[in-house]
């Protein structure tokens, strides 16, 4: 696949750079150059999509660092805030969204942009953006599937609350010793601000479960 990609982008004459793998078999014939990871005695960390990606390890990690905090916290410091939360996958939601509530209770103060936020709601946010420096110790496998797997499942999950909803969907698979278990993908949304039924906002919640089965269905074959 690497050679066909290579001769293909070669007839447009492009040349592809920065290769990356967990395999140093597959960067054998890569010229240094063009190699973004060199396997050697540092665990060296790759930057992928917004996320930090660990070769030798096979893992994605979250490198934040948000060791300032603010002094003003308006609205607008908090939205600028969220903005630099990139989560692709959505595996940070059960995270994010309380940011994204953090930001629907601060719209229905009805305080102007650059207005100083409530200092309830100040120490709230500090205290939120102290502990997010924890999610460097955060591991993710890259790999979802066992070796020799002779059953593959995806499952998804759907709930809703007064205050957000929310769907999910993990992959299950299973060789002749074992059984394995990994989160795909999520995705959650703040409840509007005109109050609904929990049944409506399950309801809703549903939509997103059947996109996301739609969309990451192919997750099975990675």
């Amino acid at each position: 696949m690497k050679r066909q990609l290579i001769g293909l982008m070669k007839e447009g004459h492009f040349h592809l750079y920065k290769w990356s793998a967990n395999s140093e078999e597959l960067l054998k014939d890569v010229p240094t150059e063009s190699k973004d990871f060199i396997f050697n005695e540092n665990d060296e960390l790759v930057k992928t999509l917004g996320l930090s990606w660990r070769p030798r390890e096979y893992t994605f990690m979250y490198q934040m660092n948000f060791q300032e905090v603010p002094v003003t916290i308006t609205k607008r410091t908090v939205l600028s805030f969220i903005s630099k939360l990139y989560d692709p996958l959505g595996l940070l939601q059960p995270i994010i969204i309380k940011t994204k509530m953090m930001i629907k209770k601060i719209w229905l103060l009805k305080i102007d942009w650059d207005q100083n936020l409530p200092r309830r709601e100040i120490e709230n946010f500090q205290r939120y953006v102290t502990e997010l420096n924890q999610l460097k110790d955060l591991k993710i496998p890259r790999c979802i599937l066992l070796k020799d797997s002779v059953a593959v499942q995806l499952i998804g999950f759907a709930g809703a609350s007064a205050q957000a909803y929310g769907a999910c969907l993990y992959e299950t698979s299973e060789n002749a010793n074992e059984t394995q278990i990994r989160l795909l993908c999520c995705k959650t949304r703040v409840a509007p601000l005109k109050t609904l039924s929990i049944p409506r906002l399950e309801l809703l919640d549903n939509i997103i479960y059947i996109c996301y089965i739609i969309v990451e269905i192919d997750l099975r074959d990675c």
